[in-house]
C-alpha cells in the first residue's frame, strides 16, 4: 500500500475508487442547512522546537536510518518513524516511557549487538526525560488563556477538551496545567466509568478535561 499510494497523487483516483463504496466525506457547507452547527474558529499555533528537542530528533533519524535494529528487526523503518516520530510530537514525556520499554526489552537478552543498541536507546531516553517543558507547553497555555478570554466575551461557558494520543501525554498535560494554571483540570480515558466527564461538565468554574481519544465516544 505504503509503495503504491504514498506521496504518488497519480494513483489517488485509483484508491478513491476503491474506498468510495465505504468511505464518503461530508463538508459543512454541505449540511449547514439542515442542521445549525456552532460555528468554527480555528487558532493556530506554531511551536519550534527546542535545541534539545531537535537533537532528540536526530538521534531517531539516525537509529530509524539503521540497516539493523535489534530491537525491532521485523518493522519497516517508515513504520518506526512513525511510531517514534508520532511520539515525540505528542510530548517528549511519552517517548521516555516508550524509549524506557525499549531499553528494557534489550537488556532482557544481553547479547553483545542488544547492549550496543541499549546504548544508543538509553542517549535518546536520557534526552527525552531531561525535556521537562517546551515551546508547545508554553503554546498550549496561552492558546487556553486566549481562548477562555473569548469565551467570556461571547457568553460562552468556559470550558476546553484537550484530546492527545497516549496516557501519557495525559499525564504530562495535566501535570503542566495543575502547575501553572487555575483551571479545574480533568483527565478521561476510559479506564474508569464517565464519572470525570460528568464533574466537567457541572463544574462552574474555568474547566479543561483532558482526554484520549476514548472520550469520543462519550462527549
Amino acid at each position: 500500500f505504503h509503495k503504491r499510494y504514498f506521496r504518488k497523487p497519480e494513483n489517488y483516483p485509483e484508491l478513491r475508487d476503491i474506498i468510495a463504496p465505504y468511505m464518503f466525506r461530508t463538508l459543512r457547507n454541505q449540511i449547514k442547512l439542515e442542521t445549525q452547527l456552532p460555528e468554527s474558529q480555528i487558532l493556530t499555533q506554531i511551536y519550534q522546537m527546542t535545541d534539545k528537542e531537535q537533537q532528540l530528533y536526530s538521534l531517531i533519524e539516525k537509529y530509524v536510518a539503521k540497516e539493523k535494529r535489534q530491537a525491532f528487526p521485523e518493522m519497516e523503518p517508515y513504520e518506526l518513524s512513525l511510531m517514534l516520530y508520532g511520539t515525540l510530537s505528542s510530548s517528549p514525556y511519552a517517548l521516555s516511557k516508550t524509549l524506557a520499554g525499549i531499553y528494557t526489552r534489550l537488556m532482557k537478552n544481553a547479547i553483545e549487538e542488544n547492549v550496543k543498541e541499549a546504548q544508543e536507546i538509553k542517549e535518546m531516553l536520557e534526552l527525552a526525560t531531561s525535556i521537562q517543558q517546551n515551546n508547545k507547553d508554553e503554546l498550549l497555555i496561552k492558546a487556553l488563556d486566549k481562548s477562555f478570554s473569548a469565551f467570556y466575551k461571547k457568553g460562552f461557558n468556559k470550558k476546553c477538551v484537550i484530546f492527545t494520543q497516549n496516557t501519557q501525554s495525559q499525564e504530562h498535560i495535566e501535570k503542566l496545567l495543575m502547575q501553572n494554571t487555575d483551571y479545574s483540570i480533568f483527565t478521561f480515558n476510559g479506564t474508569t466509568n464517565n464519572e470525570p466527564i460528568q464533574k466537567f461538565l457541572l463544574n462552574e468554574k474555568p474547566s479543561v478535561l483532558i482526554s484520549t481519544d476514548k472520550g469520543n465516544e462519550s462527549l
